[in-house]
């Protein structure tokens, strides 16, 4: 789909923000709904396993949401700073922290494109399903660049995102929800490996 993006990035993104915030409050009771405990587990332990978690490290969970991931990647680490740009979902994602009395993560309201974090910093960065929503390729390579600069040499990056199978009637690249709120891509494996290429990845 050919998407014209020319000034506006920054129109896609905040209608994607505004409804991440209207949708934060009752988003983890969402997920479980819709995909069943069996696959929320499923997936929340084969996440955390491909992590390698130490108990001195730090992390930066990059595009956190309500913190489906950060609440179960901080009693493992010795901190978690969580970036997102929705307000509500780390409003909602401080909430559940401090019923589970999780004191130890950091919550950077801003786009991860934007943060401006230390360089060679974290031992490891999540970003699970967040690229899927950044509009155009040079926006995402951004993305990436940045938090190749964040990540120490030698550190531990673990990025996922929605695969395209050319699936009858699913569109690779354009706008989902009720009211076409939020951009979405679907990638093929050679599409993210050439990017994370792009953005350094590959000298690791």
């Amino acid at each position: 789909m050919d998407l014209d993006m020319k000034g506006s990035i920054e129109k896609i993104k905040k209608k994607e923000r505004d409804k991440r915030d209207e949708e934060a409050a009752g988003y983890i009771d969402f997920v479980e709904k819709v995909y069943g405990p069996f696959r929320s587990l499923a997936y929340t332990s084969t996440v955390l396993h491909h992590m390698k978690l130490c108990s001195n490290q730090v992390w930066l969970d990059a595009g956190s949401g309500v913190g489906r991931l950060s609440l179960e990647l901080a009693p493992r680490v010795a901190k978690v700073v969580c970036v997102d740009h929705s307000m509500e979902s780390l409003n909602e994602l401080k909430k559940n922290a401090q019923q589970k009395q999780l004191a130890n993560l950091e919550l950077i309201p801003t786009d991860l494109c934007s943060f401006g974090g230390e360089s060679s910093y974290f031992d490891g960065i999540l970003c699970s399903e967040v690229l899927q929503h950044i509009p155009t390729h040079e926006e995402r390579l951004r993305g990436l660049k940045n938090l190749y600069r964040m990540l120490k040499p030698g550190g531990r990056c673990l990025i996922n995102v929605i695969r395209w199978h050319d699936s009858k009637g699913e569109v690779k690249e354009g706008y989902w929800g009720g009211n076409q709120e939020i951009y979405r891509k679907y990638f093929t494996r050679e599409e993210i490996e050439q990017l994370l290429e792009e953005a350094g990845f590959n000298k690791y």
